[in-house]
């Protein structure tokens, strides 16, 4: 959360009320703990085109084909990444499917990278039952093979900092499996503390401090605290985490 004088707000790319439902019930319950005391909850709306963010994540892509041996920099396609969601629940989420389309075209534009060289698919699903969305990384890289590429770079696009999606199942599982076809592999460094992320940070927040959230937000949150996806699976690619990672 980011503090200003009189509100907490509480920032994330993109917007959905079904999957932020869970975070909005559990701000409105604290709230309401603390009663007339408690801060006013604005919540931003959706940023994932916020010029800033946008080319913070196009330059760590840039950089990361520019670690992979010179002949295979002009043609290894670029897979953007976003965590997987039950079928079920994305059908009920277009907007959300929409802005996560939109950034990725929006990143792989700002990195000059032409349309045939980028796919964007779905990492880290979870343990729900059901059907998952597709396709998935695992999915992919068999298919990219075949088609004669020897390097593959991945960009996780919806994850702004390093942790157990990027450090493990990108960094382990996606390298293991990238290799294993004889893949060179390269990830993205997650943006963390990136000058460009701050950037973004600072002016979502003196936006929304001047005009209110954006379309679709909700001022304040109210009610219990729920989970929307459920526990994660590790993917059949990835090699089994430690005991107690998650």
């Amino acid at each position: 959360m980011i503090e200003g004088s009189e509100k907490r707000i509480p920032v994330t790319t993109r917007y959905s009320e079904l999957i932020m439902g869970g975070y909005l019930r559990a701000i409105g319950a604290a709230r309401a703990e603390v009663g007339a005391d408690a801060p006013r909850v604005v919540v931003a709306g959706a940023w994932h085109l916020q010029p800033a963010f946008i080319a913070a994540i196009a330059a760590r892509i840039r950089e990361a084909i520019g670690r992979l041996p010179e002949p295979e920099r002009g043609e290894v396609p670029v897979l953007l990444t976003a965590h997987s969601l039950p079928r079920r629940v994305a059908e009920q989420e277009p907007g959300y499917l929409r802005q996560l389309d939109e950034t990725a075209t929006a990143v792989a534009q700002a990195a000059g990278l032409e349309r045939a060289r980028w796919h964007f698919c779905w990492q880290s699903a979870g343990h729900e039952p059901g059907e998952w969305m597709t396709p998935d990384f695992a999915d992919l890289v068999p298919r990219l093979r075949a088609e004669g590429h020897r390097a593959v770079v991945v960009a996780p696009i919806q994850f702004l900092a390093d942790h157990l999606e990027t450090l493990y199942d990108v960094a382990i599982g996606a390298r293991e499996q990238a290799e294993a076809a004889g893949m060179a592999f390269e990830q993205i460094r997650a943006l963390n503390a990136d000058p460009g992320l701050v950037e973004a940070l600072a002016g979502v927040v003196a936006e929304t401090l001047r005009d209110g959230p954006s379309a679709g937000a909700p001022a304040e949150a109210r009610g219990s605290a729920t989970a929307a996806c459920g526990p994660r699976r590790i993917r059949p690619f990835a090699r089994r985490r430690p005991p107690g990672a998650g």
